[in-house]
């Protein structure tokens, strides 16, 4: 439908573990980086029909997510639990960032700040970013 029309735009929402890659977390990292990945595929395939593709990469915001998580680690659970939970992002901060990502063309939607602030130090200092990652994974360890 979008290449008989010659025009749209895919919204995919990964999340900010798609581009940064947190201790505890290796198959939501993952898949989320997979949906990256497809989105930029995509948006590739589909600019020749005028069709545009954006993932949305948000870190914790309020949603229900961890009612549906599984595994069998407590510690990463509850490390994340409270993290939603003090999140003061909602749902409607993320779409609001969304529409406007959309509407200034970005590939890549990075809604929040907390989440830009992560995204902006793996890129601007890798060697401060792998520090921050090794320090949240020995945190982990040590709650285990």
């Amino acid at each position: 439908m979008l290449k008989a029309q010659g025009s749209g735009h895919i919204v995919n929402v990964a999340s900010l573990a798609g581009l940064v890659h947190p201790a505890g977390m290796g198959s939501y990292n993952a898949v989320k980086a997979a949906v990256v990945a497809f989105t930029e595929t995509c948006g590739h395939e589909l600019a020749g029909f005028g069709i545009k593709a954006s993932v949305v990469c948000p870190s914790y915001f309020r949603t229900n997510l961890m009612d549906s998580m599984q595994g069998r680690d407590e510690a990463i659970g509850a490390v994340i639990t409270g993290l939603v939970e003090k999140s003061k992002v909602t749902a409607d901060d993320i779409a609001v960032a969304v529409l406007a990502g959309m509407d200034a063309g970005d590939d890549v939607i990075v809604p929040d700040e907390a989440a830009r602030q992560a995204y902006f130090l793996k890129w601007a200092d890798r060697s401060a970013y792998d520090d921050v990652m090794r320090h949240q994974a020995a945190r982990l360890e040590g709650m285990s």
